[in-house]
């Protein structure tokens, strides 16, 4: 018997012309992982959503075909069924964290006995007693979706459903979230049903990937089964690692030991490569300088301490660490939307102040919430903001138009932004900045919600910007992307910077936050972060 099916489902969004799914058939049983993959705006957050009864009791639309759990059509959002969001914080609903996990088995109606002995054993079981006391606003990004998880494992749910849960988290963050659904995976024999762009990550634990592409399901197949079709039918959404030796047929390594026993054979190159493309810009053209610049929201916890920081025209710079490390408010600093407490910033030798007007479309800044960042009706009016407000009205239609094409936006520009999927907005707010033609271009998260095409798309125009000129700062927790297209990596940890140099240098140092190739290759040689350098590698070592 399967413990949930879906047969011949179709669904379109009230106010959408395209279905979100198209005639789909699907079963899966208990005791499952199933890991949705595929691109932004595929179906897999609408196909998950069908199974906790958000649709139709939530997201209105028309539904035909039919939705079965325990071989019963669902006629209610059923009670056995939780989920977890990408964000945490649209989830927790409580500022202290003994009562968000208290709040569903309230709703449960339980005694207040029972909900204290569910609490207890399950606090022990997830190793989170430290957490008890604590609010959750105190708590870090991993933190959160760790509470998150637990209020939702307090009412004991035969499936869990996990919406892109890392979207927000640091590379070891998670890792821990990855590990906890193992753990309820086997301990608990609890239904997993992920949906997940982290693929590198919790591949090698699914039972089975569905991929899907516009609203129909194309492929189902155990991990391995899932890469030797993808690679045959040149699709992306695999783990690059896997990817990597499947393309060279020397097998199919989901995990970093699985890859370094295929490379056991190799021989090692001590030679170190040349990392000439890769090396800081020696530049006299210095766009951005930091001095002793400090932050505090709270005098007692400085949020920056002291950061010393010169960054060239034209450097393409990634800024990675922990949550809670200060990125986000450096760039704030940066972009001058905060005033450092001490120290002071220079942008192109002068001064800049918290008054942004002598800077209006020098500085492009992309937040990493776009929840409030649209005003106009439409992404075309929307796309015409910027440039206009920043006085650049020269060749703006054909500058714009130019970026519409480049960006794919052409046949959703009369859409309203923010009703736009994550993907389409980032790439709306993105041209917006780029029409008003900015020196500097700094962006939180630009990856978040992005599809493998969608970023390898993004990182490709930032590229081409940094070759001409244009200085860009990224900060992110996509590790691939960054090995992919940075140039120089900055890693901070409460409010310093611990490391800064060329993106193979800090890359390769690191064990937690890097790519799964650098940690493959390191034994064998210096340097490989990336699929480029890795696949020029074994060329070499075939030759």
């Amino acid at each position: 018997m399967f413990l949930g099916r879906l047969q011949g489902v179709s669904f379109q969004y009230a106010g959408k012309k395209e279905y979100a799914l198209k005639n789909v058939d699907f079963n899966f049983q208990e005791g499952e992982i199933i890991l949705f993959t595929g691109a932004s705006g595929s179906g897999k957050t609408t196909l998950l959503n069908l199974f906790n009864g958000m649709i139709p009791y939530f997201f209105q639309g028309i539904l035909t075909g039919q939705v079965f759990y325990k071989e019963k059509i669902i006629t209610e959002m059923p009670k056995t069924v939780g989920t977890v969001f990408q964000d945490p914080n649209r989830q927790l609903v409580y500022k202290s964290v003994l009562k968000e996990l208290v709040f569903g088995l309230e709703n449960l109606g339980l005694s207040p006995q029972e909900m204290k002995r569910r609490i207890g054993e399950l606090v022990s079981f997830l190793g989170i007693e430290n957490l008890l006391d604590k609010q959750t606003d105190q708590l870090s990004g991993g933190e959160k979706q760790l509470i998150s998880i637990a209020s939702v494992l307090a009412t004991r749910p035969e499936v869990l459903i996990l919406d892109e849960p890392t979207a927000q988290l640091d590379p070891a963050s998670a890792e821990k979230v990855f590990n906890l659904v193992q753990k309820i995976n086997k301990d608990l024999g609890v239904t997993i049903l992920i949906s997940e762009q982290r693929i590198d990550k919790c591949y090698d634990f699914a039972d089975q990937i569905v991929y899907l592409e516009r609203g129909r399901i194309i492929k189902i197949a155990s991990p391995k089964e899932m890469v030797e079709w993808q690679v045959k039918e040149k699709k992306e959404y695999i783990p690059t690692l896997a990817k990597l030796f499947a393309v060279k047929s020397l097998g199919i390594p989901l995990t970093v030991r699985e890859g370094k026993r295929l490379l056991k054979n190799f021989k090692k190159n001590d030679v170190v490569k040349s990392q000439e493309n890769s090396l800081i810009k020696e530049s006299n053209l210095e766009l951005l300088n930091l001095t002793n610049v400090s932050f505090s929201y709270d005098r007692n916890k400085p949020v920056l301490k002291k950061i010393n920081l010169k960054i060239a025209k034209g450097e393409f710079v990634i800024l990675s660490g922990a949550n809670g490390a200060g990125k986000t408010t450096l760039i704030n600093v940066i972009a001058g939307l905060l005033k450092p407490s001490e120290g002071n910033i220079k942008f192109k030798g002068k001064k800049l102040k918290k008054n942004r007007s002598d800077y209006t479309g020098l500085i492009g800044y992309l937040p990493q919430n776009l929840s409030h960042y649209f005003f106009k009706e439409t992404v075309r009016e929307e796309l015409m903001f910027n440039a206009q407000n920043a006085n650049k009205t020269n060749d703006l239609e054909i500058r714009v138009n130019s970026l519409i094409s480049k960006m794919g936006l052409t046949e959703i520009l009369d859409y309203n932004p923010r009703d736009l999927s994550m993907g389409e907005k980032q790439k709306t707010a993105l041209v917006s900045i780029l029409a008003s033609e900015p020196e500097l271009i700094i962006l939180d998260e630009p990856t978040k919600g992005l599809d493998q095409e969608s970023k390898k798309e993004l990182g490709q125009i930032l590229t081409s910007l940094s070759n001409l000129g244009i200085t860009v700062i990224v900060v992110t927790h996509d590790l691939e992307f960054a090995a992919d297209y940075g140039k120089r990596m900055i890693m901070m940890f409460k409010g310093e910077i611990v490391s800064d140099g060329s993106i193979e240098d800090v890359l390769q140092n690191n064990w937690f936050y890097t790519t799964q190739l650098n940690l493959v290759f390191k034994d064998k040689t210096a340097g490989i972060i990336n699929f480029t350098q890795a696949l020029k590698f074994l060329e070499e070592q075939n030759a």
